[in-house]
């Protein structure tokens, strides 16, 4: 799919074990596929050497969002819908008496 189909534009994987053989299918598609624009990897293990060849794909422009995180995706997710919240919570308690509505939208709070 990765070297044949033009359809895959954002990829994350999570919890998984890079193999040479995606890894090799991750440079065509970044090199051969200008829809293939942002790569996410969660507390996956790839080998140095292919993550540097990952690498250079941001730095040479054909990745626009390149991320190796040590934490599994759902975790960080997690992590960032809690402190959205709590910001919320934080704002929405300073804010009780003045009848404002509050919303979250992207990590931002609005009213």
């Amino acid at each position: 799919s990765l070297q044949h189909d033009e359809f895959i534009s954002r990829l994350c994987i999570s919890s998984s074990t890079i193999s040479s053989k995606l890894t090799k299918a991750l440079l065509h598609a970044g090199e051969k596929r200008d829809t293939f624009t942002y790569l996410e990897l969660y507390n996956c293990q790839v080998r140095h050497d292919e993550q540097a060849k990952l690498q250079s794909l941001y730095e040479n422009g054909r990745l626009h969002q390149l991320g190796f995180y040590e934490q599994p995706r759902w975790l960080m997710m997690l992590e960032k819908t809690n402190e959205s919240l709590n910001r919320a919570e934080r704002y929405n308690f300073s804010n009780v008496n003045h009848n404002i509505p509050v919303y979250v939208q992207n990590n931002l709070i609005h009213h």
